[in-house]
């Protein structure tokens, strides 16, 4: 090892991502993305058909207002992911 390699030494890391915006406060480093936008328009539409299949289990739990319920929270997140993908 080069003498000058060893010691102790201050160093920085910045992340500058896709949008333009540099972090340098945050030591990871996250290699990858939020994906393209067909990726995200596929993802939607598999999310939209899985609320369409909430909606039919719903019909189907008739009136166990227990189930309706816990199916009516799972359709309220998975339409919170599709506004977080829009």
């Amino acid at each position: 090892m080069d003498k000058d390699a060893s010691g102790s030494f201050e160093y920085y890391v910045a992340v500058v991502d896709g949008t333009g915006h540099t972090f340098t406060d945050d030591p990871k480093i996250i290699v990858g993305g939020s994906g393209t936008d067909d990726e995200k328009a596929e993802l939607k539409e598999d999310v939209r058909e899985l609320i369409k299949n909430a909606n039919e289990l719903k019909s189907a739990a008739g009136t166990n207002a227990a189930m309706r319920q816990k199916i009516e929270s799972v359709e309220k997140n998975m339409r919170e992911v599709i506004d977080r993908l829009e």
